[in-house]
């Protein structure tokens, strides 16, 4: 889903739908409760707990090669990553064992379908299909002073970072995003500082033990504007035929970057990269 601008802060369209979502479930449940043979709001809300970690078994299980390299990422969960099928079968074990009431199982069944239709909606609404668009040319030019345009690395898929040295959450991701890219023959990676000097990058590179490689300058932060970013750090998806074909604002994560060089697919709801 898109990014949503309340004010200065940027908030994912996903994930405010999602607390929608968990709020009209716990909402619905508890007006259920008055007609139901068993308490519900209590168990909705262990259900809804159970459901999460459920969810984020089961992403980090279905991208076990990505996890596997750093184990403790399973535990980013501000990255993003859950998986909705995983976690309505838990929510859904949960509540058949502390229930045993076909009926009141059936409440809360009620209430989680409130709860994920409105999810869905709000995933209709927030993230309409949106045909992939030609990467502008931009302009950059790498720390040894080497000129580089976006249009002379088509041929092949294309990952574009746009990062400061300033924004924490660029700081996390990029030593990940370095390595993925040393290691990735198949997906060309350009780390696009913007609006920074090259003294200033070149040391941060260095006070932290980065390599340059990956990374470019864009003084005017024309990227940017050019690719309409929200805020950094944003990551672009970019097909061999020169094609933006998705994009990420917020920090990223190693298992989103797995899937960089495979052909687009449609987002499972509640299975955000």
């Amino acid at each position: 889903m898109d990014v949503i601008s309340l004010g200065p802060v940027l908030v994912s369209g996903e994930r405010l739908a999602a607390v929608g979502a968990i709020w009209l479930f716990v909402m619905a449940a508890g007006l259920l409760d008055r007609w139901s043979p068993r308490p519900l709001s209590t168990v909705a809300w262990r259900a809804l707990l159970g459901g999460l970690i459920a969810a984020r078994i089961g992403y980090v299980a279905t991208h076990s090669a990505a996890f596997g390299v750093e184990p403790a990422s399973a535990l980013y969960v501000w990255q993003g990553g859950f998986s909705l099928g995983w976690g309505l079968a838990g929510a859904g074990a949960y509540v058949a064992a502390a229930l045993r009431s076909p009926r009141a199982i059936a409440m809360v069944g009620l209430a989680a379908s409130v709860g994920v239709g409105a999810w869905l909606a709000a995933g209709a609404l927030l993230a309409p299909q949106q045909p992939a668009t030609p990467l502008p040319r931009i302009a950059a030019m790498r720390l040894d002073g080497t000129p580089v345009a976006t249009a002379s690395l088509a041929g092949r898929p294309l990952v574009i970072n746009l990062w400061a040295t300033w924004c924490g959450p660029c700081r996390r991701e990029m030593p990940m995003l370095m390595e993925v890219a040393a290691t990735r023959s198949d997906v060309t990676f350009l780390l696009l500082n913007q609006g920074e000097a090259k003294g200033v990058v070149r040391r941060y590179l260095e006070d932290n033990g980065l390599s340059a490689a990956n990374v470019a300058l864009d003084p005017g932060s024309d990227a940017g504007r050019r690719l309409g970013a929200p805020g950094l750090p944003m990551t672009l998806f970019i097909s061999a035929d020169g094609l933006v074909r998705s994009s990420r604002t917020g920090e990223i994560s190693r298992a989103a970057l797995a899937d960089a060089g495979r052909p687009p697919r449609r987002a499972e709801p509640g299975r955000a990269e």
